[in-house]
């Protein structure tokens, strides 16, 4: 085996090494976007509302034990409080095998996100798997959060986010517009 070949299996099983715990998980960034466009049956309005309620699902509605066995979003601090470029990814290759429906000029409260009909027969294979392993209680959870997070609007949403998860808004663009001191959590939380 020449140095070069040898090189290459030593970087790939570094690789391997690092990556393992990803390369076994049993449900996938789809699988979440998957849940929360079929939790309820209305649309989502706008990018910040399905960034939002994708990390709220993710952070306080998923039991450890599915997000143990799922992918990591890898959310950040960003321009409105959580971002995520894997999801935004995630969501084009989504949205370009027909998987989800996106409509409406992108990036404004217009644009908006739903299932397609193949999507929703993915997330009922997804919601089966859960079921096998009597794993699925959370989503009768999170279709009650969806309704109050899509009630709440960007802004509610971002209020609750920035209250809950402050760490989120150090880089936004709008915390100072945001007011925070005037949310109970305990209603909407």
């Amino acid at each position: 085996m020449n140095d070069n070949n040898h090189n290459n299996n030593i970087k790939y099983k570094d690789f391997i090494e690092k990556n393992r715990k990803n390369l076994v998980k049993k449900y996938s960034a789809e699988d979440i976007i998957l849940w929360l466009l079929y939790s309820n049956e209305k649309e989502i309005f706008g990018r910040i509302s399905l960034f939002k309620q994708l990390f709220l699902l993710w952070e306080e509605v998923i039991p450890f034990d599915i997000k143990n066995e799922t992918i990591d979003l890898k959310f950040i601090p960003y321009k409105y409080g959580p971002y995520s470029f894997f999801i935004a990814d995630v969501l084009e290759n989504m949205y370009f095998n027909k998987i989800i429906n996106i409509r409406g000029r992108k990036n404004s409260i217009s644009e908006t996100f739903s299932l397609s009909e193949k999507g929703i027969f993915m997330c009922n294979k997804s919601i089966e798997r859960i079921k096998e392993r009597s794993k699925d209680s959370f989503l009768k959870e999170l279709a009650k959060k969806r309704i109050t997070w899509d009630t709440l609007g960007n802004r509610g949403l971002l209020q609750l986010v920035y209250v809950k998860h402050s760490e989120y808004k150090e880089n936004s663009l709008i915390k100072s517009k945001i007011n925070t001191n005037i949310w109970d959590t305990g209603r909407f939380g």
